[in-house]
């Protein structure tokens, strides 16, 4: 189990706790808390890499990227604005290898949970 590290801030809105709790599904593999939140028609965007679409192959990337085999999350910044929030940090994984993160997420609608589209910025931390 990945060791999970929130700001303190990034909890006082529903959308931020929503967003605090996939991000820590994502790090531990609860495969079943993503697949609730994630839509048939959800787009995840890598920018740089790749477009995935559809929530089979979302889900799979999101699960099998060796990034989200984590060993430690740390969640720095949780933004959240009508239909828009973005969460950005660092990943560790089981080999020591540190990436910045920027996610971009676009809600269904201006309230719920039903996550549409992810423009995701990844960059390996440069020591």
């Amino acid at each position: 189990m990945a060791k999970i590290e929130i700001a303190p801030d990034c909890g006082n809105a529903p959308r931020k706790v929503f967003l605090a709790k996939f991000y820590t599904a994502l790090a531990n593999g609860d495969a079943a808390f993503l697949n609730e939140h994630i839509p048939q028609d959800i787009v995840l965007n890598i920018v740089g890499r790749e477009t995935v679409t559809g929530s089979v192959d979302v889900a799979s990337e999101l699960m099998e990227a060796p990034h989200w085999k984590p060993r430690r999350v740390t969640i720095d910044t949780i933004i959240t604005h009508g239909r828009e929030a973005a969460v950005s940090g660092e990943i560790t994984t089981p080999d020591k290898t540190t990436y910045l993160f920027c996610d971009i997420c676009k809600f269904k609608g201006a309230s719920g949970t039903s996550i549409k589209e992810i423009v995701r910025f990844l960059v390996p931390k440069q020591v």
